[in-house]
């Protein structure tokens, strides 16, 4: 029976998910600390500044933030004045946004030009206090004109006195009327046990926990299905889950079942997440997956349901024979037991730094899904790099924005993982870029594991897909790659193999 704790568990990934291919919602709340330059109070005065409407920003109205000052010093803070600053224009690189939002102080843009200010009181040692500010819309100095769309720098400046001042750092979305964009957006969500194994096979006990009501397996299945997101599937999972026979644990059965009734989009990923690259680089085509898994079956877990033998009379006290099952039962092979029909069975996934000549020494694929911090440039449209194999770029930073709204454990880190999602997804628009794709982590560090009642879990994968209708962007079934579309024949269980 599900609990009340694991259904927001399981609702906190699914709205990570939908909410990517949202677009332009929960922009605001970026909370951010920075550091008071005296010995005092360094690092211990921080500011977080939530923004009204979701952090979009619309021609005649007013700018409204909410902002909060947490004093854990020792030393109580003076009575100050909070300034709100834009920048001059629409941020064009990711990059940019995510360096303002880390505190990075090497940026070459800021936020500099003041539109607003507070007088705020007093707030004594290890006390919090929280105020709101407005900054009138006439203030703002933005053109009503659609060409000046997209996401600006907003930072908050308390002063506390003597050359002190501590900083939050945030982002805004203009969005004038007439503000159009083809951008799509596409999630991948693997299907990997990210557990370490030493067999070549997952155990009973692994099973049952991964595809628990609160397990990896179960959570990013359901999450995958509510927000139509593509699967990458491992088949070490499906040959764990089959070689058990009758004997799989009830709840890998029933998610195994779930798998196979599904309509998703999906491709395969090596046997127990190999990378290709790493069998590339070690000749390794006969490692793709083992060359038996008889090892790890029992007979008896694939024997024919035995039918009664008749007794030589019809003694009401007569107990019926039944037949031992045969030795000589057949096993499934290794084939049967990882078979997958993938709708994208070309797709590659490299884990890591890549080099063109390795993508093009994959025999079988058509088209590769690579990381974009592997590559020293990314083309605004995640089109092609220098290699004969079309390639889909992941966008890193939406990835880690999604994966931390995934395992947000209060509502405020949910919002904060969102609003960098959709501001991430508005600055790639307004570049060109005409296809997103956000993944999910492979070796579930990201997996969430809420212990909290609070915890936002009905938000995280799903809501990428709930609010799809924007005027930036919309959802997008399956990353494509925009040179090449994928061929959705039926092929081997393996999609790829290394050139030796």
């Amino acid at each position: 029976m599900l609990t009340a704790r694991t259904t927001r568990l399981r609702r906190a990934l699914i709205a990570a998910l939908g909410a990517l291919v949202a677009a332009p919602v929960l922009l605001g709340a970026q909370p951010a600390q920075a550091t008071v330059s005296t010995d005092a109070l360094q690092d211990e005065v921080t500011a977080s500044v939530r923004i009204a409407g979701e952090g979009d920003l619309v021609p005649g109205d007013d700018l409204r933030l909410q902002v909060t000052v947490d004093n854990a010093s020792a030393v109580d803070v003076p009575e100050s004045v909070a300034t709100v600053a834009l920048g001059d224009g629409p941020l064009r690189q990711e990059s940019a946004l995510s360096a303002w939002l880390a505190g990075d102080d090497d940026v070459q843009q800021r936020a500099r030009r003041t539109v607003g200010w507070l007088e705020t009181p007093a707030i004594a040692a290890g006390q919090r206090s929280s105020f709101e500010l407005t900054v009138p819309a006439g203030n703002l100095g933005i053109r009503d004109d659609p060409t000046v769309w997209g996401v600006r720098l907003l930072a908050l400046d308390l002063d506390l006195g003597e050359g002190r001042d501590v900083q939050a750092r945030s982002s805004v979305t203009w969005l004038p009327e007439g503000v159009e964009s083809q951008q799509r957006v596409a999630t991948v969500v693997p299907l990997t046990s990210g557990v370490a194994t030493t067999t070549g096979v997952l155990d009973e006990g692994q099973l049952t926990a991964l595809t628990g009501e609160q397990g990896r397996l179960r959570t990013r299945l359901d999450a995958a299905t509510a927000a139509g997101a593509t699967i990458a599937v491992d088949p070490m999972v499906l040959a764990s889950i089959r070689r058990l026979g009758t004997s799989a644990p009830a709840a890998a059965a029933a998610w195994l079942a779930d798998l196979e009734a599904s309509t998703l989009d999906s491709f395969l990923l090596g046997y127990g997440d190999v990378d290709p690259i790493e069998l590339l680089r070690a000749n390794g085509a006969s490692l793709r997956s083992p060359a038996s898994l008889d090892f790890a079956m029992d007979a008896a877990d694939f024997a024919e349901e035995p039918a009664p033998t008749p007794s030589a009379t019809a003694s009401p006290t007569a107990t019926p024979a039944t037949e031992a099952p045969d030795d000589d039962t057949a096993l499934p092979d290794v084939a049967a037991l990882t078979a997958w029909e993938p709708t994208l069975p070309e797709l590659v996934w490299p884990v890591g730094a890549v080099a063109p000549a390795q993508l093009d020494g994959l025999v079988g694929a058509q088209s590769a899904l690579l990381d974009d911090r592997s590559l020293a440039s990314v083309p605004a449209d995640s089109a092609r790099i220098d290699t004969a194999l079309p390639t889909v770029v992941e966008r890193s930073a939406v990835s880690r924005a999604v994966a931390q709204a995934a395992s947000a454990t209060s509502t405020a880190a949910w919002q904060t993982a969102m609003a960098r999602v959709k501001a991430l997804l508005a600055v790639d628009a307004r570049a060109g870029s005409a296809t997103v794709v956000a993944a999910l982590p492979r070796d579930g560090a990201e997996t969430p594991a809420s212990t909290t009642p609070s915890a936002p879990s009905a938000r995280s994968l799903g809501a990428l897909r709930a609010r799809s209708s924007t005027r930036w962007t919309s959802p997008s079934p399956r990353p494509r790659p925009p040179t090449s579309p994928y061929q959705t024949a039926s092929r081997p269980s393996t999609a790829w193999s290394a050139r030796a």
